[in-house]
């Protein structure tokens, strides 16, 4: 089974006192080859959204292909 991970770090600063610093992380998910969607990681989770477009294999039988968010308290190993 081939996987490919990239990472992308974003970091967002608001100039408003009311709003804070933003740290995300957000990694492309290939499945076989094809673009699945982006696991992005937040604060103290992660979530994952299938790309529109990708038809292919669920990452995971407990994350079937939907065009829901799948929120996750910790790394899960198949990614």
């Amino acid at each position: 089974m081939q996987k490919v991970l990239t990472i992308l770090n974003i970091s967002l600063e608001f100039k408003s006192p009311l709003m804070k610093q933003i740290n995300e992380k957000k990694a492309k998910i290939y499945n076989f080859g094809k673009f699945a969607g982006i696991l992005t990681e937040e604060e103290n989770r992660f979530t994952f959204r299938y790309d529109e477009n990708y038809s292919g294999q669920p990452i995971s039988l407990s994350m079937p292909t939907s065009n829901k968010e799948y929120f996750l308290k910790t790394f899960l190993p198949f990614f």
